[in-house]
């Protein structure tokens, strides 16, 4: 094992260098992982929107059907013919 505070106050800068190289690398998997993420989550939030918008058209023609069998119903309770 490498003693860092040793290597530190040591006149060789290459265990500084190497540590160094290491967190730089860290960071860069780190942005890495962050944009994958990010990606993912931005296609979930498209596939989300996308079914709430064929939801909301299939609300749509179902509360118009609704509306069109409630009109039948009301016509039937008048005696009237339905147009069905």
């Amino acid at each position: 094992m490498h003693d860092f505070k040793r290597a530190r106050t040591s006149t060789n800068p290459l265990p500084v260098a190497l540590q160094a190289i290491g967190q730089r690398l860290l960071v860069e998997a780190e942005k890495e992982n962050r944009s994958k993420r990010e990606a993912e989550l931005r296609a979930r939030i498209e596939e989300r929107n996308a079914e709430l918008r064929r939801l909301n058209v299939e609300l749509e023609s179902l509360l118009k059907v609704e509306a069109e069998q409630r009109e039948a119903l009301e016509k039937l309770g008048n005696n009237e013919p339905a147009g069905i």
